[in-house]
């Protein structure tokens, strides 16, 4: 039986999103059996599609990032749904392994989820959240703050692997 791996992604649709869809056709190429979850966007609007042998699962995104508020509601709409789309395709065909990039953080808690089942979770991080909401939100470090940098540390813990971006 084949390896099969899910990849999710949040803030960019599959195959817009070209590093993660790269990753995804390399996998393939492997020999792996490969699933993505991704948000839908302009020109990857269809729910579900295969591209070149990969399942494509896409959710509603959140759009209205103007400020803390829809950042929240915009990352606990892709939690539902990522979350979701995972247990419905992991009934449909079981994966061995789900590599996440972020942001956000918190989609470690699918990794928590299905490591009840022995799934392998890669955390692959693209960016730093903590660092990227000081930037955004002028050096606040509040509550938000706490708890992005709490997340991330948390992902980093419950990963088999890190996979950590580099200036090459």
């Amino acid at each position: 039986m084949k390896k099969h791996i899910l990849f999710i992604i949040e803030n960019r649709a599959v195959p817009y999103d070209s590093r993660v869809w790269f990753e995804a056709l390399a996998t393939k190429k492997w020999g792996f059996d490969v699933s993505v979850i991704s948000p839908k966007e302009a020109g990857a609007d269809s729910p579900y599609e295969n591209l070149e042998g990969i399942d494509i699962y896409r959710h509603p995104l959140f759009v209205n990032t103007k400020g803390k508020l829809g950042y929240v509601l915009e990352y606990a709409s892709a939690f539902f749904w990522e979350l979701l789309l995972s247990i419905f395709i992991y009934f449909k065909k079981p994966f061995h392994i789900i590599h996440a990039g972020n942001p956000p953080d918190t989609i470690y808690f699918v990794g928590l989820f299905f490591k009840i089942f022995r799934v392998k979770f890669i955390f692959d991080h693209h960016d730093l959240s903590p660092e990227l909401f000081c930037e955004k939100f002028k050096g606040q470090k509040n509550i938000v703050y706490r708890i992005l940098v709490l997340c991330e540390k948390l992902s980093c813990k419950l990963a088999d692997v890190v996979i950590s971006t580099n200036e090459s």
